[in-house]
């Protein structure tokens, strides 16, 4: 876990300062800070990749889709027939 101390949130920024003006500090409340906003940026990005996986998944159907008509447009007409007996 990486502590930030400048540049952090403005919600590390905020508690910094209580702390500053109680006189006291305390690192495990901050480091749940940190890990809790570390979590909101990999649930950001597993939406990032899920919503990737759809798109992909529905360009592998549309290529597939489009293979197959492909193939079924060059193949002759006697075999078209005897596939669909």
């Amino acid at each position: 876990m990486t502590e930030r101390t400048n540049g952090g949130s403005p919600l590390t920024e905020a508690l910094e300062r209580l702390f500053a003006e109680a006189g006291r500090r305390e690192d495990a409340l901050l480091q749940a800070v940190a890990a809790y906003e570390e979590a909101e940026e990999v649930r950001a990005r597993l939406r990032e990749l899920e919503e990737e996986n759809r798109r992909l998944k529905e360009l592998l159907v549309k290529a597939r889709n489009t293979a197959a008509a492909r193939a079924s447009e060059s193949m002759s007409t006697r075999l078209r027939e005897a596939l669909r007996e």
